[in-house]
């Protein structure tokens, strides 16, 4: 059973995620074991390669591009932003059609933790993210 989901962010996004509190991800990819209550990992690939924190899943959604800003008010998530991700998306859409036609998981969460010191995976990170058992999450937590 899925306990957790690790998935990769950018380092210059920890200050957005533990400080600035933005509480939403927009994955390109459809995550069909995720659901509420899931604890959300965040590892950073460089410079540290390792789990920086996490946050409990409270909200998930399946949805177009152009219906996310409508589900999530523009204090939450700003359309600059939204565009600027689906562009920078590492699914490539060469038009903009490509783009629309195209759902996104929304994952909105809470209860974020950044940890004391980085925690080390103990099997090799896959860009869009790996799910954690409970045992596995147990041992990131023991080590």
């Amino acid at each position: 059973m899925v306990y957790a989901f690790a998935y990769s962010i950018k380092y210059e996004q920890n200050k957005r995620i533990f400080i600035d509190k933005k509480n939403i991800l927009i994955l390109s990819t459809k995550r069909n074991k995720l659901c509420i209550g899931t604890k959300l990992l965040f590892y950073n690939p460089l410079p540290i390669s390792a789990l920086v924190g996490e946050a409990i899943i409270t909200e998930l959604y399946l949805d177009f591009a152009e219906n996310i800003l409508t589900i999530f008010n523009e204090t939450i998530l700003q359309k600059d932003d939204l565009e600027k991700y689906i562009i920078k998306s590492p699914i490539k859409y060469s038009t903009r059609k490509e783009r629309s036609n195209k759902k996104f998981t929304i994952i909105k969460f809470d209860s974020i933790i950044k940890y004391p010191k980085p925690l080390k995976l103990s099997k090799i990170m896959n860009p869009t993210g790996i799910y954690i058992d409970y045992t596995e999450y147990c041992n990131l937590h023991s080590k």
